[in-house]
């Protein structure tokens, strides 16, 4: 799925920033209605005047869970996106699998 990258799109609640490589520039992730977007920064010639971002994953409905949980401390995801962390003020981990099938273990 090709995102387009409008300010529309790209624009909405920012739930974190993460360097998911070693030395890399760092990805941001932003809520789109019940999903959050993770968006990387694309190198760019220097006479270019504008940055380009394009989509890294989605992670489907992690937007829907984080909302529910006013207590939040720390968010973040794993490189490829096969998992987010959810950290609440009472220091309770959620490990959110979003591709995760009931009938198999995820770990």
């Amino acid at each position: 799925m090709e995102l387009e990258k409008n300010p529309e799109t790209i624009i909405n609640e920012l739930l974190f920033t993460a360097k998911i490589t070693a030395g890399g520039v760092p990805v941001f992730a932003t809520r789109y209605d019940v999903d959050t977007i993770v968006w990387r920064h694309n190198e760019i010639a220097s006479d270019k005047k504008e940055r380009a971002v394009s989509h890294l994953f989605t992670l489907n409905a992690f937007g829907y869970i984080q909302a529910g949980h006013q207590d939040k401390r720390f968010l973040g995801c794993s490189p490829d996106g096969r998992y987010a962390t959810l950290i609440n003020r009472t220091n309770h981990c959620f490990l959110y699998f979003p591709e995760c099938c009931c009938t198999k273990r995820c770990f």
